[in-house]
């Protein structure tokens, strides 16, 4: 799906063979021998502006301010900028949102950390994150501030579709065309998408159209009613 990019942008595509068993870190732990100072980016990140820049200087994590209740990780910087401790929900606080840059210093014992996770089952369903939050005292971390609008993450179909409405009708997904040719409606008419998950695996999707809820199976490519 992705091997163009190796001709167009001149990339080196890493496989994860454990994308299906372990978390975010197992990513980082396969290219760990290329972790020195290094951007690390979400899937569904995107940025309006280019927020990357030539040189660094300190290790990062990207934040954003939010109002009111949210449930992303809220971080604790002291009076220099580190990031000292990590809460998941709050009130007004600045979250980890986007991405973060690494410096050498920091993944040298990241890397070690990253080893140690994945000699571990009870480490499986842990992010990266976690590995700094763990170590914190020992990994040093600085919170970078941006303007909300400059970082923005897709968690979904719907929040992509909010921000750019010609997502609507045109996703440019060959299941969504297969959807709504089989449902004889446009792809707008199908909302409230869900993964359908077998453990940590996603095997299909859950969804509503026109009032009536299906589900999708990806292995079965079938399509059928349900309630919840």
């Amino acid at each position: 799906m992705f091997s163009y990019l190796e001709e167009k942008f001149k990339v080196t595509l890493v496989e994860n063979p454990y994308y299906e068993t372990r978390n975010n870190h197992s990513s980082l732990y396969v290219v760990r021998e290329h972790l020195k100072n290094t951007y690390i980016c979400c899937g569904d990140n995107y940025f309006p502006e280019n927020v990357f820049r030539s040189e660094e200087e300190d290790s990062y994590y990207a934040t954003v301010f939010e109002a009111g209740e949210t449930d992303e990780w809220c971080v604790f910087a002291d009076e220099n900028g580190r990031i000292r401790e990590v809460e998941i929900g709050g009130c007004d606080q600045w979250v980890m949102k986007g991405h973060a840059f690494l410096a050498e210093p920091f993944t040298a014992k990241l890397c070690a950390y990253l080893e140690e996770a994945m000699r571990k089952e009870a480490s499986e369903n842990l992010f990266w994150e976690d590995l700094f939050i763990l170590h914190r005292q020992e990994l040093v971390l600085y919170q970078k501030k941006f303007e909300d609008q400059k970082i923005c993450e897709f968690d979904s179909l719907e929040e992509l579709r909010a921000f750019d409405p010609k997502y609507l009708d045109q996703t440019g997904s060959a299941i969504m065309e297969n959807l709504a040719d089989i449902l004889q409606c446009t792809e707008g008419e199908i909302r409230q998408i869900y993964p359908l998950k077998q453990g940590n695996q996603v095997v299909g999707i859950e969804f509503d159209c026109r009032g009536v809820k299906y589900r999708y199976e990806y292995a079965k490519k079938q399509i059928g009613r349900y309630e919840k």
